[in-house]
């Protein structure tokens, strides 16, 4: 294999060359296409005991595997899957080996290499390989993904839009679209389905705050048309390659689940079921993700306050499509810092000045700026750094979950108006038409 474009060519004598001929044509038979990209995959047992017998079925199943997948063509790019199916048959095997004693020891001792490689007419380029000891790490974590509807690329007839929101499919190959990786082997395509995989197996510990980084980048740059706020906290962006906050708490509790981040942490919230300021306190207060300084909690109620702020301008101007100056402010801050959040607060003030020369006022803009204005003179003197990123997702929670609270209250008004109409008597249709027949007899009379 090629670990470089440009290699040395060693001379090889007969012996060496027919085993290399022989290793390149048995990888072609236990080897998949993965879907949209130039990567081949390969799985490679090695059994420690050195059983020739049981190393040749084991390779038996693989290569009888393959040939499946190759001719049903299910290798849409789900090699996670594939790997999964294939490991699962060798498992089966092991287990109902004739000698089961023998055969649970060897289970304790496979050792499945997948192999990533991109291969041309010329050479075979190694790209990536991952080692997974039976009871397989890789059967875990295609479980664990395949409980939260998470895929690592995107397959065929597997994202729905009509699918509801948290249940969707979701493709880990669009949280490194953003984060370029160039190492020599493949396009930017391969690289982010190698960054995925790398990612997935390797079993080493990703620091927390670069997943925040990675979901923060995807808020904004995800989308199939430019970003805006009031956008985003409506669920606005829902394309296959979308993030929203369903979708990144859903993805978060999976990570949590198979234990690769290096700090586990909840990024999950008490959901709003009333806009109190005992309501919001204690959201921002119970949530372990916002309760890690002020500086997250007042980027959170400043998304909420920004999203009521904005409705409730919408509900004086009587204009529910127009963009308006203040909603204008807040979508030209993707990102959002400590100096943002000043400035963001800076114009919710003066918005709520005009509002208020216009209309009665709103009952939830008042809470929302009670609630956060002692936490905001907090954030102002708090002296630790907090990185963009994770005040740009504490802003994306505020305002969506101020969003998610009006609709379901809009819901229920709809409903309760609902049930009223019912309550109401009806005309007794009898008694109507009883004395319509009466008049009718009468008149025949």
């Amino acid at each position: 294999f090629a670990k470089k474009e440009k290699t040395r060519r060693l001379p090889l004598n007969e012996i060496s060359a027919k085993k290399i001929r022989l290793g390149y044509e048995k990888l072609n038979s236990i080897s998949c296409n993965i879907d949209g990209s130039e990567i081949k995959m390969a799985i490679i047992p090695t059994v420690l005991n050195k059983d020739k017998e049981i190393l040749k079925k084991i390779i038996k199943i693989i290569e009888g595997e393959s040939k499946k997948i190759k001719e049903a063509k299910k290798a849409k790019g789900i090699a996670l899957e594939q790997a999964k199916g294939i490991e699962n048959r060798v498992t089966t095997f092991l287990k109902r080996s004739a000698e089961e004693e023998t055969a649970n020891k060897i289970e304790k001792f496979i050792i499945n290499t997948l192999l990533f490689y991109i291969a041309d007419k010329s050479k075979m380029t190694l790209v990536l390989t991952i080692d997974d000891v039976l009871p397989s790490y890789v059967s875990f974590v295609s479980k664990a993904m395949a409980e939260h509807n998470i895929h690592s690329f995107y397959g065929e007839g597997i994202w729905k839009k009509d699918d509801p929101l948290e249940k969707r499919a979701l493709f880990l190959l669009n949280l490194f679209k953003n984060n370029r990786v160039e190492n020599g082997n493949g396009n930017q395509k391969t690289q982010n389905q190698l960054k995925v995989m790398e990612f997935l197996f390797s079993r080493r510990k990703i620091k927390t705050g670069d997943i925040i980084r990675l979901y923060a980048e995807a808020i904004v740059n995800n989308v199939n048309r430019p970003f805006l706020w009031t956008d985003y906290f409506n669920d606005f962006y829902n394309n296959r390659d979308s993030f929203p906050v369903p979708a990144i708490e859903r993805l978060h509790l999976f990570f949590n689940e198979i234990e690769i981040l290096t700090e586990k942490i909840d990024i999950g919230r008490k959901k709003m079921k009333d806009f109190t300021e005992e309501e919001l306190l204690n959201i921002v207060q119970s949530s372990e993700f916002l309760k890690q300084s002020s500086l997250h909690q007042a980027a959170y109620l400043l998304g909420a306050l920004s999203q009521a702020i904005y409705r409730w301008q919408q509900n004086v101007r009587g204009d529910y499509t127009s963009q308006t100056a203040f909603s204008k402010f807040i979508n030209r801050n993707r990102q959002i810092t400590k100096d943002k959040l000043l400035e963001i607060n800076q114009e919710c003030a003066k918005t709520i000045g005009k509002l208020l020369s216009q209309s009665e006022g709103s009952r939830r803009v008042d809470v929302a700026s009670s609630v956060l204005l002692p936490i905001l003179s907090e954030a102002v003197v708090y002296n630790k750094i907090v990185k963009k990123e994770e005040l740009t997702l504490a802003f994306a929670f505020g305002g969506r979950d101020f969003e998610a609270y009006r609709k379901l209250q809009n819901q229920k008004k709809a409903a309760e108006k609902e049930t009223e109409k019912e309550a109401l008597p009806q005309p007794n249709i009898n008694v109507v038409d009883n004395a319509h027949k009466q008049e009718q007899s009468l008149f025949d009379l």
